[in-house]
């Protein structure tokens, strides 16, 4: 896929997610994670599986650190 290939669709993408998925525009809406999937790509190395592996790893980190804040809010009543 060509450079402007991948511009294109990370711009709908982008629309996407601010129009459909909030509702609205939300500064830092994404909170970092673009970068966390720059990093996977440097250190996968152009390996597909390797960024694959990498990426469940750091959405199951993100996943609980939200389940285990919802788990503490609620036994703080």
């Amino acid at each position: 896929m060509s450079v402007q290939g991948t511009r294109t669709l990370a711009g709908l993408g982008g629309a996407y997610m601010a129009q459909v998925g909030a509702g609205i525009f939300v500064p830092f809406m994404t909170q970092g994670n673009g970068f966390i999937a720059i990093v996977l790509a440097m250190l996968a190395r152009g390996r597909p599986l390797w960024f694959l592996a990498g990426a469940l790893l750091f959405g199951a980190c993100l996943s609980l650190t939200t389940a285990l804040g919802a788990v503490w809010t609620r036994g703080a009543r």
